[in-house]
Parts: structure tokens; C-alpha cells; sequence
């Protein structure tokens, strides 16, 4: 918990968070990054808050986080509506990162496919186990501007 606190704390105080009118954030997982408290302080600071939402072909986009959500085959929860927006910053899951910005995900490539054309920021949230470079990027993979942990 003290882990959380302590990155949370330094994601709300980066310029990047301070800058972004809108946020690209996601429903964690029981495993993941807990994001519920960061993303009750975007909305009282005003951000929008967008969610991803999975398309064929590996693809994706961000929608308002205020509509209906519904659970998708992979057990996530994301947005109904299909009114896409582009968020100004993105923070980007995983479960591993290098120390050159490189995630291990989950192995469908959605956000590597995103980011590929995505002109904002990126930043993840990292516990210090998730940080290692027992992996190898492949050629596809897009680094993460900023990986936040203590």
C-alpha cells in the first residue's frame, strides 16, 4: 500500500499529469496497479478520463470514461459507447519494464498498436518487482515515455 501511495503521489506531482486536460487510464486487474483513488483525484482536478476499449484485429481506442461500462471476454471492464477521443496522456499496463522504457503486456499488443501512431504522452506505474531486464522487447514493442516507481 505504501507503494501506491508513494507513486501515486509522484504521477500527480509530474508535469505530464499536471499538464494532460485529458487521461487515458484503465480498470486494473486484481494483480495490477491500483488506479481507483488516482482516478477519483483526475476527475476532482477536472481531467477527463477516458478508457480503453478493445476493437478487432488487436485494436483499440479511448472513450469517455462517464458512460455505461460492460465486462469484455477478457474479464475487463470498458466503456459501451463507441465515441472515440484521443487522450493527452496515456498510462499504459503491464507487468514488467525495462529500465529503457520497454513493458512486458499481456501479449495481444493493443496498446504497442495504439501507441505506434499516438502523438501524447505515456508513463506507467510500476511496483519495484515489476522492474527487471530478464526480457526481451520484440520489434514491434513501443517504449514508455516514463516509468514512475519507488
Amino acid at each position: 500500500m505504501r507503494q501506491t501511495e508513494a507513486v501515486s503521489r509522484e504521477f500527480l506531482a509530474d508535469e505530464a499529469y499536471l499538464s494532460a486536460d485529458s487521461i487515458g487510464l484503465f480498470m486494473p486487474l486484481d494483480f495490477e496497479f491500483d488506479l481507483n483513488q488516482l482516478t477519483e483525484k483526475a476527475r476532482a482536478d477536472g481531467k477527463k478520463i477516458l478508457l480503453p476499449k478493445t476493437l478487432p484485429n488487436h485494436k483499440m481506442m479511448f472513450i469517455g470514461a462517464d458512460g455505461k461500462l460492460e465486462k469484455t471476454k477478457f474479464g475487463i471492464l470498458e466503456p459501451v459507447s463507441a465515441d472515440e477521443e484521443v487522450p493527452e496522456l496515456i498510462v499504459v499496463p503491464g507487468l514488467a519494464w525495462r529500465a529503457d522504457g520497454m513493458r512486458l503486456g499481456f501479449g495481444g499488443g493493443y496498446y504497442d498498436r495504439y501507441l505506434a501512431n499516438f502523438k501524447g504522452q505515456t508513463v506507467s506505474l510500476a511496483y519495484d518487482f515489476q522492474l527487471t531486464e530478464e526480457f526481451a522487447a520484440d520489434s514491434f514493442d513501443i517504449p514508455i515515455e516514463r516509468v514512475i516507481h519507488v
